[in-house]
Order: C-alpha cells, then sequence, then structure tokens
C-alpha cells in the first residue's frame, strides 16, 4: 500500500480496489505463499478507506492446515477491517495449480479431475466440506450483519451521494437471509 500509487490511481479513474486477503492467520498466508503479512494487510485496507475506494476483500476457508480457530479468527479480522464489501469462499483444488498436483501426487484427487472443493473427506484438510460451508455462511453474516458496518455503509453513501453498495448490499442480505431459513 503506497499512497502515492493510490493517488496515481485515484487520479487515473480507479474506483474499486480488490483485495485478495485469503486469511487473518499468517501460517495460512505463508501456506498460500501470500508474501505479506497481516500489518501490511491493515495499512492496505486503511489507505484505500482513506482514499474512499470502494474496498473488497476476499477470503478463502478451508486451507488444508486451517483449524475452526483459523476460521474464527478470519471471520473477526475481516469483521475489524473497514471494508466495504466482503467474500467469503471455500478453497478450490484446481487443475494445474500447485495443490492441486500435490493432491494428486498424495492420491487425494484423480488426475481426471479438474476442480475439487477442499475437505476432510478426501483427506484435503481438517474440515468437512459441510463445516466449511457452515464457516463461510457464519462468516457472511456476522459481517453484514454487523451495525456498525450497516451504519458505516449509510454513512459512505450519503457522503459519496451513491446508495447502489447499500442497495446492492440489501439485495444480497435478504437473498442470504432467504437461503438461511430454507
Amino acid at each position: 500500500a503506497d499512497r502515492k500509487l493510490y493517488q496515481k490511481m485515484k487520479k487515473a479513474g480507479v474506483k474499486y480496489l480488490y483485495f485478495g486477503l485469503e486469511s487473518a492467520n499468517q501460517d495460512v498466508l505463508d501456506f498460500y505463499n501470500k508474501k505479506t503479512s497481516l500489518s501490511q494487510i491493515k495499512k492496505a485496507i486503511k489507505l484505500s478507506r482513506e482514499m474512499n475506494f470502494v474496498t473488497t476483500g476476499n477470503f478463502i476457508i478451508g486451507a488444508p492446515i486451517e483449524t475452526k480457530e483459523h476460521i474464527e479468527r478470519t471471520i473477526k479480522f475481516a469483521c475489524s477491517l473497514p471494508l466495504d464489501i466482503a467474500g467469503f469462499g471455500p478453497l478450490i483444488y484446481i487443475k494445474g495449480s500447485e495443490l492441486w498436483d500435490d493432491a494428486v501426487k498424495c492420491k487425494n484427487i484423480s488426475e481426471d479431475t479438474s476442480l475439487v472443493f477442499a475437505g476432510s473427506e478426501r483427506g484435503l484438510g481438517k474440515l468437512t466440506q459441510q463445516e466449511i460451508f457452515k464457516y463461510i455462511s457464519i462468516a457472511y453474516q456476522r459481517f453484514y450483519y454487523n451495525p456498525r458496518f450497516m451504519l458505516t455503509q449509510l454513512y459512505r453513501g450519503v457522503t459519496r451521494n451513491d446508495y447502489s453498495l447499500l442497495i446492492h448490499g440489501l439485495k444480497f442480505l435478504f437473498m442470504l437471509r432467504g437461503r438461511m431459513n430454507s
């Protein structure tokens, strides 16, 4: 996160910044070979907010080394960051990736499989797929149903005179609520 670079981006008309944050755990970030630290993540997100970018952070749930405690820290971390949008998704083993290659070598995935979700059922993690998707649902609920988040988004909508994020966010919340009730 470099203020001068962000200023150039702002001047060039950039409005949205998307960050692949992945985790709030340094050991998981190291596993993904992110070459970043939690302090760098916090600095980048804070600066993005200061520069008034619409800021998105994406998190991956289900790394093979990840425990329930790791995931809880990631959810808390996501909720503590000044993000406008957060995405939470499962780790996916995709053919051609290093993770996929390792899983094939360990015989957890067959060579003719192109895409596999993480999960202990195949020896691809400590949590079952059901547990991973449950945590993803919990993460979305905690992030988007947080009153502080809602008030911040209302304030940002007013100061930007742009309510599109708020409108899309409300639609998303109603969709999420509908899925949780079914």
